[in-house]
């Protein structure tokens, strides 16, 4: 028992050669004391580790009880629609967020085919042998039955599991933040190397074979069949880079039917008895499986709908997305998809685009590097460059013009500042592609990229007129009515602007996700504001760039610059919209600060200035727009105090902040209402954008009405003394109001504040 034994020795011995030591091992056990470790030196600290979770039942695997199945006996129809059903809510449940082992791989049949087919391929059987749609084998009972059931749920497992082969082959999936890839060693890769058509022959032999019968049961049955279908024809969809294969969404639409009718068996469905045994943890024990042990996880029938019409709502959307007429189109399609929040689900407060429609979409727009496999990038940068802020401008023609100039350097610089352009470019549009909090940290990767191209695109515009007498410039009204003449500097002007939306996106993005607790709000919609202000500042010169151009333009060139000048008038009047709420919002949360209610954490030891540091780390690096400093938002907290100086009680004070705050909101929300009708007018979506856009003003708006309910009760509240008294004496210890956020129904970067009473 002393005996040193290293790891090969261990592996090395005969199970002949092994000696029963349990009661000598209980006897020495009884020396060590307790509280003590005893451990091989051969045992490293991982196996040391796994040692201690042995018999503790949330860590051990080797806990999980084996519960048989016999995959062999005979399924009723009534026990084949529960499959049926089952499986559906594993394959929605894994696309969830889950994982294989607990959803789709607790079925005893599932793991039976993929390990007879592993292990088939493993020994360089030929597939086409294997894959015989007539006697596809996954038990003895297929081999030898030919059973109406089995041959109805042998087509529909195999189908789910092509289609899952297929997300998880779908190229552009990398990480498991994107979907769990965990298989347990079950090569379900495989399954893709059957022909596509072998599969479909198999699912729509099944199919003839339910249309043949009437009963209840083969009914539901062609409902799920139906489903399945549509979503194979998915898999052509895949592999084509041609807009018009996209314009048809109408096999969508009809699933989307065929779900509506299934939801009306969900009474029916759920009187079908589970299975014993059948959906199992087992696998978790069988497989190779470094995790603990986890619970199955299967959505009820009724969520399994809810998820089904949000895949298909969602796979039209990317559908329409690939439509675009041009980059402007496919950049306002992109903040259409990347901005969509699924409102089926309150309990997921941040669910995005479906995970399947989101990586088609991308595996399609950028394919191989280039815009429907096809396009080049630089191509769509230029066009988006023309759509904001360059129109015909002499640095874009600088390449392609050997009048304007010829000299290598020159071209070559501008070159370089095009492709570093794409590169970030190319980011840009796989950001909207992404769950919310990988969108923000794709802007936030940006700002900093964007920042450093900025000082490049300035540098080789400034030299432009100074070095080689290449002018673009234009004409501008100065506030005391003279006219001035200023450089253009279109590619500067289009990465400023990238720069900045980028920022203003990592900030109220980070509201969305609750990144900000509520006593940093205050602060966050103060700096948002300065951001747009700054947006609408810069939009603003762009707007006179493009007005001064399309007056000096003819032909083709007005043309161009007219539909420049549309596309930034609606920037200009989106930007206004948000800047105003933001401006609404940071006055309500200038209310809860002044009655002390944005308290620090009880056991803050920080200073006020290192944490408003280490909350705007992420812009401190930014050259331009500089950071403002703590100070500049202490003035601003001043200033709106300095009306209230002449009161002599602090009370006194704080309530007349609060009123003229309260007038401030009630009038910018009216303001907002204002500009979003505006705003719906101007816009440029059409089609099924026009109704998710439109949605979004309208989440602008109730967000806007919950904002002004807001201030008009806390305006009733401030004129009682006693509350204002009890708000400014409280103590993060002693706290009788709290405030939280209404996020249900509300804009996700606007949701109004709410003073809770914690305790009488």
């Amino acid at each position: 028992m002393l005996r040193r034994t290293n790891p090969v020795e261990l592996n090395n011995l005969e199970l002949d050669s092994w000696v029963d030591i349990t009661q000598q091992f209980f006897e020495t056990a009884k020396n060590v004391k307790h509280g003590n470790i005893v451990k091989l030196e051969s045992l490293d600290l991982m196996e040391g580790t796994d040692a201690k979770e042995i018999l503790n039942p949330a860590l051990d695997t080797g806990l999980i009880e084996d519960e048989s199945y016999d995959c062999d006996r005979e399924l009723t129809l009534d026990e084949t629609v529960r499959v049926v059903a089952n499986i559906t809510s594993c394959l929605v449940t894994w696309l969830d967020s889950s994982s294989l082992p607990v959803t789709l791989f607790s079925c005893r049949y599932i793991e039976e085919i993929l390990t007879r087919f592993s292990a088939s391929l493993s020994s360089s059987t030929i597939v086409e042998k294997i894959f015989q749609v007539s006697n596809l084998q996954y038990s003895n009972k297929l081999d030898q039955s030919d059973s109406f059931t089995y041959r109805i749920l042998r087509a529909y497992l195999i189908g789910v599991l092509n289609f899952t082969a297929f997300v998880l082959n779908i190229p552009v999936l990398k990480d498991e933040e994107d979907l769990n890839r965990l298989s347990m060693d079950l090569n379900i890769d495989l399954l893709l190397q059957f022909p596509q058509k072998d599969v479909a022959d198999l699912v729509n032999s099944a199919y003839s074979l339910l249309e043949k019968r009437d009963d209840k049961n083969s009914k539901v049955l062609q409902l799920y069949f139906d489903i399945l279908k549509r979503l194979q024809m998915l898999y052509p969809l895949s592999a084509s880079v041609n807009q018009g294969d996209f314009q048809d969404t109408l096999f969508l639409d009809v699933a989307t039917g065929f779900i509506d009718i299934l939801s009306e068996e969900n009474d029916y469905i759920d009187s079908i008895p589970q299975i014993p045994r059948l959906f199992t943890r087992g696998i978790q024990k069988r497989k190779n499986n470094i995790f603990p042990p986890r619970p199955i996880k299967i959505h009820s029938f009724t969520i399994c709908i809810s998820y089904l019409h949000y895949l298909f709502d969602d796979l039209k959307l990317a559908m329409y997305v690939l439509c675009f007429q041009d980059a402007a189109d496919l950049r306002n399609r992109l903040y259409i998809f990347g901005s969509k929040r699924n409102e089926k689900f309150p309990d997921q407060e941040h669910t995005s685009t479906h995970i399947v429609a989101a990586l088609f979409l991308e595996s399609i727009l950028l394919r191989d590097g280039l815009i429907l496999g096809a396009i080049p990038v630089s191509k769509f940068l230029k066009q988006d460059l023309s759509s904001l802020t360059a129109g015909e401008s002499v640095v874009l023609s600088l390449l392609e013009d050997d009048k304007l100039t010829n000299d290598r350097a020159i071209k070559a610089r501008a070159s370089s500042l095009l492709q570093e352009m794409e590169k970030t470019y190319i980011s840009w549009i796989q950001s909207f592609l992404q769950n919310p909090s990988k969108q923000r940290d794709f802007f936030l990767d940006s700002v900093v990229v964007w920042d450093t191209i900025q000082v490049t695109a300035d540098d080789l515009e400034t030299s432009l007129l100074d070095d080689y007498g290449l002018e673009d410039t234009f004409k501008s009204i100065r506030p005391d009515g003279s006219l001035s003449e200023l450089p253009v500097m279109p590619l500067s002007s289009y990465v400023y602007y990238m720069k900045l939306d980028s920022m203003v996106q990592v900030v109220f993005r980070g509201i969305e996700l609750e990144i900000y607790k509520p006593w940093e709000m205050y602060q966050m919609y103060w700096y948002g504001l300065y951001l747009l202000s700054t947006l609408e500042s810069h939009i603003t010169r762009m707007q006179d760039v493009a007005k001064y151009k399309l007056s000096k333009a003819e032909g083709e060139s007005k043309d161009i610059w007219k539909k420049t000048l549309d596309h930034i008038n609606f920037l200009i009047q989106e930007t206004v919209v948000f800047k105003t709420l933001a401006q609404a919002q940071q006055y309500t949360w200038n209310i809860l600060d002044n009655l002390k209610l944005l308290k620090l954490p009880k056991y803050n030891r920080t200073t006020p200035q290192l944490l408003y540091q280490l909350r705007m780390k992420p812009f401190s690096s930014v050259g331009i727009p500089q950071l403002p400093s703590i100070q500049h938002f202490q003035n601003f907290a001043d200033e709106i105090a300095e009306g209230s100086l002449r009161f002599r009680t602090e009370r006194e004070r704080v309530q007349d902040i609060c009123f003229r705050c309260s007038s401030a909101v009630r009038q910018l929300t009216t303001e907002v209402k204002a500009a979003a009708s505006q705003l719906k007018k101007i816009h440029p979506y059409r089609g099924r954008f026009k109704a998710d856009y439109e949605r979004g003003i309208d989440q602008i708006l109730r967000s806007s009405i919950g904002v002004a309910v807001f201030s008009t009760k806390v305006n009733k509240k401030i004129k009682d003394a006693e509350f204002v008294t009890q708000c400014l004496k409280e103590n993060p210890s002693n706290q009788t109001y709290d405030v939280s956020l209404s996020r249900a129904q509300y804009h996700r970067f606007f949701p109004p504040a709410e003073i809770k009473h914690m305790r009488k």
